[in-house]
């Protein structure tokens, strides 16, 4: 019976070490200590792009789906990312270009916006010593009213003359992925980044941003996943030699509980330190 206890506390503590590992700075990042994780001294400068919709805003936009047979459904862009179109489906996307409901619905962030204002800092002092850029990519398409969304963005703290606002819906070659990674690889090919730094909620958006590893200018590239209340996990680093973060997926084949297993596999596949 001491052994069946001594054993029964032994795999309860070595569940708990691994539990903590898992949840320390190294895979949950707070805003605060991210600038830690990012290289400001990469010759030729950095390119930070930032998500807004459930990035640094929490949005109320959705998109209506009506169906063939009347219903109608309301989906946010990250149920939209995961729904299958069927025939006959009718597209309304009008709420993305609704100026008045981003300004009066939409509700900051407030962890992702002080870091996005940290960086706006970092890249006023660095923009002229080495061509470092800060931008806002939204999947969205255009606004309604261009001057009432800028007024709202400034009225946040984001200077409107330094960071640029790209709409990857104008550039329409696929997913809301290789949407913002056609418009990251115009950036690429437009200016000498050495790296870029990546904030968005969606994994699928960021493995499309992490690919631009491979392009011709071969950029070293930082993609952090933005999740609920605005926590940051790493999720790839890429342009150099990775470490795997196999010991998450490893205590996930241990541990039996079902709600944490998915957010313990989410870390395990996607996140490297």
């Amino acid at each position: 019976m001491a052994a069946v206890k001594a054993n029964f506390f032994c795999d309860i503590n070595k569940h708990m070490w691994m539990y903590m590992r898992i949840f320390t700075p190294e895979s949950v990042i707070s805003p605060r200590n991210v600038l830690d994780r990012i290289l400001f001294d990469k010759k030729g400068g950095a390119l930070f792009v930032f998500d807004v919709d459930d990035t640094i805003l929490n949005t109320s936009a959705k998109i209506i789906i009506k169906k063939v047979t009347g219903q109608t459904n309301a989906l946010t862009s990250a149920e939209y990312g995961k729904y299958t179109i069927e025939e006959g489906d009718q597209i309304d996307l009008s709420q993305f270009s609704d100026s008045y409901k981003f300004v009066k619905e939409s509700k900051p962030i407030s962890k992702m916006l002080s870091l996005l204002k940290s960086v706006q800092r970092k890249v006023q002092d660095k923009m002229f010593e080495d061509g470092s850029r800060l931008i806002l990519l939204t999947a969205r398409n255009d606004f309604d009213s261009k001057h009432m969304v800028l007024e709202f963005v400034h009225s946040l703290g984001i200077d409107i003359d330094l960071v640029h606002i790209e709409r990857a819906g104008r550039r329409g070659v696929g997913s809301t992925g290789k949407n913002k990674h056609q418009v990251l690889s115009e950036y690429l090919e437009r200016n000498n980044f050495a790296s870029v730094v990546a904030f968005d909620d969606s994994v699928s958006n960021l493995e499309a941003i992490a690919s631009l590893s491979a392009s011709p200018k071969e950029p070293y590239v930082q993609t952090f996943h933005v999740d609920e209340g605005g926590y940051l996990t790493l999720h790839r680093e890429e342009g150099r030699r990775e470490r795997s973060c196999t010991w998450a997926t490893q205590f996930c084949s241990e541990i039996q509980g079902d709600t944490i297993k998915p957010r313990l596999n989410q870390l395990g596949s996607s996140m490297r330190l």
